[in-house]
């Protein structure tokens, strides 16, 4: 992308389709004209710099004194791809010239934090990327995330025992597992590990999900292979081992990979290369290992489901992610979050949000958020109430209890929201320890006894 087409008169309008592009597709996004004064900053960065208004109509170095926006305009020539660290955030910078009839009359500056992967199907979706952008793609697709340890939203003190750790774990060169259940942002500590441990340096950060790839393609997927290693390999492929040379790679959803690339894990930790699928060349392994799993693997390994000898290789240094259940006086500080985030507001009586704080968020801060969205929604202009709340958690949780195939023989009579948020515990618990009573009644705090008794009570099976 050389320069963008537009006129004196777009880009001087405001409230038009421009803007909405600017607010819309990048984390972002700052427009002058030629010279170099502010014309416009997207809604997301009046959030960050809250005073962003102030800066209108003022020259770009009171702003920004990093981005060649004067260099662009006098030379007609965009840069692209810049890595930069802003506020100790790694970003890529671009900036435009804007044109006119042949003329620069002004540039275009864009910010990515994060939301890469969505940038990465922009691309994707319209077909050639070119030359220009090709290095930006290239970046892009090897940064994936850039999350920090601030984007972990929370006060409660298993948060700040978390990010300690974290923070700790960041510094050392050992694999690390990280155990949640599903919707508790075990990627947003993950990316952030990866983000604090180069926090000086930009170093590739790769993730694979190993249930989404099937098991025939993982091993290539993992390690590459060689032409004419199978059918259909017509060039030879790095995999995401070498791809992450230098820097981490995220093995995402670990509790799903099969016994036999297991195996193959494993040896590959142990001795620290590989070799591409079809290949004789010994490669050696220059990455950081980062696994992540909703499952208990402790208890997967004891039942022989899961390779005890690779979990413990994995769990050298090993970090919990809580659920919000377990740390739920920070609903209200992530609502506030979401509702800023989002550009939405809720308003909530006092009983209504001590509804929300006493449910069990099967789901997690993911379900939260997606709560808070349909809310912002159905309940526009007015205010929710606790009986609001009760029919949007009930729907919700009949959903989720079917969903995983445990049936009650008092289906038919509805539960009340509290007896609804210990049963949601319970099945959680269950699922993750995988039907072993007394791994759920540990996770839970509460007797194997205990949870007989209220198993018999919800008249639940597994």
């Amino acid at each position: 992308m050389g320069t963008i087409k537009l006129t004196r008169g777009q880009i001087m309008t405001r409230g038009g389709t421009l803007d909405a592009l600017m607010d819309d597709l990048f984390d972002v996004s700052i427009l002058v004209d030629r010279d170099c004064r502010i014309l416009y900053i997207s809604k997301r960065a009046f959030r960050e710099l809250s005073e962003g208004q102030s800066y209108i109509g003022s020259d770009i170095s009171s702003l920004d004194t990093i981005s060649p926006f004067r260099e662009v305009i006098d030379s007609g020539k965009a840069r692209t791809g810049m890595l930069l660290e802003i506020h100790g955030r790694k970003c890529i910078s671009n900036n435009f010239p804007i044109e006119d009839n042949g003329e620069i009359i002004g540039a275009m500056g864009t910010i990515i934090f994060r939301d890469l992967k969505r940038i990465k199907r922009i691309f994707s979706d319209t077909g050639g990327i070119g030359d220009s952008l090709g290095d930006v793609y290239d970046k892009i697709s090897r940064m994936e995330s850039g999350y920090t340890f601030e984007d972990y939203i929370g006060e409660d003190d298993t948060v700040r025992l978390l990010i300690d750790k974290a923070q700790r774990a960041a510094e050392s060169s050992l694999p690390i597992l990280i155990i949640g259940e599903t919707g508790t942002g075990k990627e947003i500590i993950a990316s952030a590990i990866h983000s604090a441990r180069y926090r000086d340096s930009f170093s590739p950060y790769v993730t694979i999900n190993c249930t989404a790839i099937p098991e025939n393609l993982l091993e290539s997927e993992l390690f590459g292979h060689e032409k004419g290693a199978f059918t259909g390999a017509d060039a030879t492929r790095r995999g995401k081992f070498e791809q992450a040379s230098g820097g981490d790679i995220l093995l995402d959803e670990i509790g799903d990979m099969n016994f036999n690339m297991q195996g193959k894990l494993l040896r590959v930790l142990e001795s620290r290369e590989f070799e591409r699928v079809g290949g004789n060349s010994v490669i050696a392994l220059r990455a950081g290992i980062i696994a992540s799993t909703n499952k208990n693997l402790y208890a997967l390994s004891e039942e022989r489901k899961f390779r005890a000898d690779l979990y413990y290789r994995l769990s050298a240094i090993e970090l919990f992610v809580p659920p919000l259940r377990a740390r739920n006086r920070d609903i209200p500080l992530l609502i506030d979050y979401f509702c800023e985030d989002l550009d939405i507001r809720l308003d909530l009586t006092s009983s209504a949000m001590g509804m929300l704080m006493d449910y069990s968020w099967p789901g997690n801060v993911r379900q939260l958020r997606n709560l808070v969205q349909r809310m912002s929604i159905f309940y526009a202009g007015r205010q929710i109430t606790e009986n609001d709340i009760d029919g949007e958690l009930r729907i919700g949780q009949r959903t989720y209890n079917e969903a995983f195939g445990f049936t009650s023989p008092d289906d038919a009579a509805p539960l009340s929201a509290m007896d609804n948020s210990e049963r949601s515990a319970i099945l959680i618990a269950m699922k993750n320890c995988s039907g072993n009573i007394s791994a759920a009644a540990r996770e839970l705090g509460i007797s194997r006894g205990t949870l007989y008794n209220k198993i018999k009570k919800y008249g639940l099976t597994h």
